[in-house]
């Protein structure tokens, strides 16, 4: 039963695409995508996505980064994640341009763009949200522009003055780029901090809180001066405990979310994704951001399943991480759809899946296999 229930619900997706198609007169491309499909399971799948309409680009994604806080709280299903399976995760890569749809904004076949790419090989999606890359910035780069945008639009919601005390909590990458532009923007020192860091009270005028944690506030409020500003750019992974009447000095908090951008906040406009993502490209093409740290971890699609488990352990920790889709065969990459029943994809039952970890078990003990 269970495997008739996933052969009708790819049915159902191959017969709704072909409709949608029809409607548009436009063609179908099949590639690969990593799926989620429940709580703490994904898998390479086929999928198919409809050549670009008017003011669309079709990408075939070249790397796809990783944002690894909020994939883990995503692969886990913690606390204050709002997406529900099925789902493919991601949202930011780099890839070239294959077709255009009318007014796509002068891109053109072959462009090397960045922009918002889940974890697949193949997006349709709006010009006006991709970026060009530089032609002397690397694909290895580019592919991080999503975090670049949230760093950007995070510093610039933060109001830095010049000569301003910066303290950062999070010394992941994000927390890294948010140091560096918080440095462009005049401050007069940044400190950044990680979990287990000593961090002095009333220390900072301006304090990020990119962890994640819900109990870091209380550390971030205590670490603004009086009358500091605390900017919350990373989503809480559970309920904010209570704050103690009397704990702090007054200081003022600062929401930031990637959606905010381009909208009226504090009666300003602030800049919209395609203007952070242009200057994030532009400022590491000339050197003026680099991406610090330790190398980029690459992952091969058809081993996303061991990735995430990983992930989802969180030890070892992943600092930088790109799905590699020029890994992929051309033809599960990037061809054109037929009038063919689609691909089934069949789930293990509980002895497959018994024998597919032991086998995994004994590769890593025998010191054969990946990383």
């Amino acid at each position: 039963m269970r495997h008739f229930s996933v052969r009708k619900s790819e049915l159902l997706s191959w017969g709704r695409t072909r409709a949608r198609a029809l409607r548009a007169r436009r063609g179908v491309r099949a590639g690969r995508r990593v799926r989620c499909e429940r709580s703490g399971t994904v898998a390479l799948e086929p999928f198919e996505v409809l050549d670009p309409g008017p003011g669309d680009v079709l990408v075939r994604v070249d790397l796809s980064a990783v944002s690894p806080g909020t994939e883990r709280a995503q692969y886990n299903r913690l606390p204050g994640v709002t997406i529900e399976p099925p789902f493919t995760p991601g949202y930011s890569g780099v890839g070239r341009v294959l077709r255009v749809g009318p007014g796509a904004g002068g891109f053109r076949p072959g462009d090397r763009i960045a922009g918002p790419f889940h974890h697949q090989s193949l997006e349709t999606v709006a010009a006006s949200r991709c970026h060009p890359v530089p032609d002397s910035l690397p694909d290895e780069a580019a592919a991080f522009v999503g975090l670049g945008i949230i760093a950007l639009h995070g510093v610039r919601r933060a109001g830095i003055a010049w000569g301003e005390e910066v303290l950062v909590l999070g010394r992941g990458l994000l927390g890294q780029l948010t140091g560096m532009l918080a440095e462009i923007a005049g401050s007069g020192a940044v400190t950044l901090a990680g979990r287990s860091d000593a961090v002095a009270p009333a220390s900072a005028d301006v304090v990020f809180d990119l962890t994640g944690n819900p109990e870091a506030i209380q550390r971030a409020v205590a670490a603004a001066r009086p009358a500091g500003r605390v900017v919350l750019a990373g989503s809480p992974r559970g309920a904010t405990p209570a704050w103690p009447a009397g704990a702090a000095a007054p200081v003022e908090i600062r929401g930031v979310h990637a959606t905010q951008a381009g909208a009226v906040v504090a009666g300003r406009k602030t800049w919209t994704p395609r203007e952070e993502g242009d200057l994030f490209l532009e400022w590491l093409a000339c050197g003026r951001l680099t991406l610090t740290g330790p190398g980029v971890e690459t992952i091969k699609p058809d081993e996303c399943w061991e990735f995430y488990r990983r992930l989802g352990r969180g030890a070892p920790r992943v600092e930088r991480a790109l799905f590699d889709w020029r890994t992929l065969p051309d033809g599960e990459r990037d061809r054109a759809s037929t009038l063919r029943f689609p691909e089934v994809v069949v789930p293990l039952d509980a002895d497959q899946e018994a024998r597919r970890r032991r086998s995994v078990r004994l590769k890593h003990s025998s010191g054969w296999g990946g990383r």
